[in-house]
């Protein structure tokens, strides 16, 4: 009997424990609000652009400011190319370009269109557990009335796009060769 009563205690403590930790893990605080108590907040982290982190402060929750220099660097300019006015960015194969969010390249001599439509920049925090982090491009492929979309697609219609440097949030720097 005293062995059952043991393994049962055992079992509440673990249990309780659990529970009380997939509680913390999605930042579930508990606190009483306007009787004067401590405030909690979540434990997550903002980044800023220079790639340091800041975290949310009481009464409030929110995050604090991100530190003096640490604003987002302009976009490269992008080369102004040929015509038509209508879709200023035209490039030659092996050309290297810049694109911003939802620009588009046409190459010329292949009527190959090349179009970043997202980013993605979600590093994890270190010394955090994550799920899925990392960094990558969304790109669209037009050519000949088809359509080729992926996150880090680099070949399309017998074309490679050559990432060189990107900040992975406003511009990407590209080159397009024949494969």
């Amino acid at each position: 009997m005293l062995k059952k009563q043991i393994f049962l205690t055992v079992i509440v403590v673990f249990v309780v424990g659990f529970i009380s930790g997939v509680l913390l893990s999605y930042g579930v605080t508990v606190s009483s609000p306007n009787q004067g108590g401590d405030v909690s907040c979540t434990m997550d982290a903002k980044i800023c652009p220079d790639g340091s982190y800041v975290g949310r402060i009481p009464p409030n929750c929110e995050f604090l400011a991100c530190p003096p220099g640490s604003e987002r660097p302009a976009v490269p300019s992008i080369p102004t190319g040929l015509e038509p006015e209508t879709n200023p960015f035209f490039f030659s194969l092996g050309e290297p370009f810049t694109l911003g969010l939802n620009q588009v390249a046409t190459i010329t001599d292949t009527g190959l269109e090349v179009e970043i439509t997202g980013f993605i920049n979600s590093p994890c925090p270190k010394g955090a557990q994550c799920i899925w982090s990392g960094v990558g491009i969304d790109f669209t492929y037009r050519l000949n009335g088809k359509v080729e979309k992926g996150v880090n697609l680099t070949e399309a219609f017998g074309y490679q796009v050559v990432i060189g440097e990107t900040d992975y949030e406003t511009y990407a720097n590209l080159t397009v060769e024949k494969i």
